[in-house]
């Protein structure tokens, strides 16, 4: 399924997979993917795999796509082939394994390079009602705040089906918000990030951002992991 050449490298049905964990692959020559093979790429917190080819490829087949150690940010872009020579054709199938609500964008194809960017369905496509829906635009306009990354990746690795729990457990509004027993991660985002910007996440017009930045960098004080959040999730539901 794999034929190797001085410069010549086809994978006809096999697996490359660049990199020990993360890393690159150098291929001197030609690279040719047929419409069975598959190009397995890892992706990390800032970096990925690379294909590293010192001639032209020649794409078709599958594109695997998954996370290796911290899972990826949304917005972030890694290139993951490059040539010496030229970029031809396109992967006829993305196999996306990333967690939670991450994603990856339709792939980015260059004279010579070929790139991904992860993506992230909006936490508001998930909510529902009157308790949920203000949480969830409020975490989608504070995606791209400074310092906010680890609290918003972490609510982003959570399984889909867990996000409604975890955004009504956010909203100071919840009836049993104060029944979780011990000063928990579940208190400190109900709190910091449902008491301070209640009005603003409510509709009110004298919030403002200030309150909305202040709830932001309080909120990604906790440094909540994706396990703790699915707790307190669980826990308010």
């Amino acid at each position: 399924n794999i034929v190797s050449a001085a410069d010549y490298f086809c994978n006809f049905g096999g697996t490359v997979a660049p990199g020990n964990s993360i890393g690159t692959l150098t291929l001197t020559g030609d690279y040719e993917q047929g419409v069975s093979g598959l190009l397995d790429i890892e992706v990390t917190n800032g970096s990925a795999d690379l294909l590293a080819v010192t001639g032209n490829a020649t794409l078709a087949g599958t594109l695997q796509v998954k996370q290796f150690g911290a899972a990826p940010l949304d917005g972030q872009i890694f290139t993951i082939l490059t040539t010496g020579g030229t970029v031809t054709g396109t992967f006829g199938a993305i196999d996306d394994q990333l967690p939670g609500l991450l994603f990856v964008k339709p792939v980015i194809y260059g004279a010579n390079f070929v790139q991904i960017e992860i993506d992230a369905t909006s936490f508001s496509l998930l909510a529902d009602g009157p308790v949920q829906e203000p949480v969830a635009a409020a975490l989608d306009a504070l995606g791209g705040t400074p310092g906010m990354s680890a609290a918003i990746g972490g609510l982003q690795m959570l399984d889909p089906s867990l996000i409604p729990a975890a955004l009504e457990a956010l909203n100071p509004t919840r009836a049993n918000a104060q029944a979780v027993a011990g000063f928990t991660i579940g208190d400190v985002l109900r709190e910091q990030l449902g008491r301070r910007s209640y009005d603003l996440l409510g509709g009110s017009a004298s919030g403002g951002m200030a309150q909305l930045n202040m709830a932001g960098a309080q909120l990604a004080s906790a440094d909540p992991t994706a396990e703790m959040l699915a707790s307190a999730a669980l826990a308010a539901a």
